[in-house]
């Protein structure tokens, strides 16, 4: 083994991810408690998005990521920027147990192809539910989600994003588990537990959003198991042409998604809402909501990214406007 590579997988181990040695991050490298956040830019894209909590790297060949990971109840956080003639963008995020907090931005032309601006992050816990009388039977936990921010996007082909979906070990959240409720989610074809909201330009769009929705979690009781719960937020291009106008687009859930507590369990149909206990490898209380700590560091960096953002995008209409 290189040496290259023997720090790299002590660095991962050090961090809580599997050493599997893949090239970036993913839910499933991730040993409760424990997470990471990506951010990246880049001028352009392949344009689909992926799910949150997967690797997206390669969709940023032309530009670049940045990556950092957190273990425990400690919080990682990362931000990225591209600027280059008349195309700019800029994201960050940071991401603690129960809490996931991110921003991007972007302002392109037409015929750039899908430039874009994403974080991408989340977290693990190991959690055990123990109900006497009940070991080893199948019960669904219900945790109760929020997300609070604000999406906009003008121009002729502005379009930004920001997507939620839960894990169970390395498994992704069916959509057909009882109890299951999208809340007020963006409607959208899918069989998995994924929330979403935006906003695409044609006319200009601006929203502000107050979300909440509902995991349902397969548990057996007494058996440890770990949830995962990530995001992706995005702000880039829903079309390319021949066009050189410029759109801009931004996203803003500094605000936090949040963890709103476990608001009780499925067992065989009926809801039970006490009686069972919780614990968690990163001894947080997952039956109340979940503590946000004190900005600090993540809060600083978030408001210098939209400051990064906004500097970056009067520089790309100003050289749209020399052109």
């Amino acid at each position: 083994m290189s040496t290259l590579t023997l720090a790299r997988t002590t660095a991962l181990l050090a961090a809580g991810v599997a050493a599997s040695l893949h090239a970036a991050p993913r839910h499933q490298d991730i040993v409760g408690p424990g997470g990471f956040m990506q951010s990246c830019a880049a001028p352009s894209s392949p344009g689909a998005p992926r799910t949150a909590g997967t690797d997206f790297t390669a969709d940023f060949a032309s530009g670049h990521c940045v990556l950092a990971y957190f273990t425990g109840n400690g919080t990682a956080s990362s931000a990225d920027a591209y600027s280059s003639g008349n195309i700019s963008n800029a994201s960050s995020g940071s991401v603690g147990i129960g809490h996931i907090h991110m921003q991007s931005s972007n302002t392109s032309p037409g015929n750039a192809f899908f430039a874009i601006a994403a974080s991408n992050g989340g977290f693990e816990d190991r959690l055990t539910l123990n109900l006497p009388g009940q070991t080893g039977k199948t019960v669904y936990m219900l945790v109760s989600m929020s997300a609070d921010g604000a999406v906009s996007a003008s121009g002729p082909a502005g379009a930004s994003q920001i997507q939620v979906t839960g894990y169970m070990n390395t498994t992704e959240l069916s959509a057909n588990n009882p109890g299951y409720s999208r809340g007020n989610s963006d409607l959208f074809t899918t069989d998995r537990q994924r929330v979403a909201w935006g906003a695409s330009s044609g006319p200009n769009t601006s929203r502000v959003i107050d979300g909440h929705w509902t995991f349902s979690v397969p548990v057996v009781v007494g058996t440890a198991f770990d949830l995962g719960i990530y995001a992706r937020a995005q702000s880039s291009q829903r079309s390319y042409g021949a066009s050189s106008v410029l759109s801009s687009t931004e996203l803003d859930f500094s605000h936090s998604v949040l963890v709103q507590g476990v608001s009780g369990i499925l067992l065989n149909g009926s809801l039970v809402t006490s009686g069972y206990t919780l614990t968690a490898a990163s001894g947080l209380d997952w039956t109340q909501a979940l503590a946000v700590p004190e900005p600090g560091t993540w809060g600083l960096m978030l408001a210098g990214l939209g400051w990064l953002g906004q500097v970056a995008r009067r520089k790309a209409r100003t050289a749209a406007a020399a052109a």
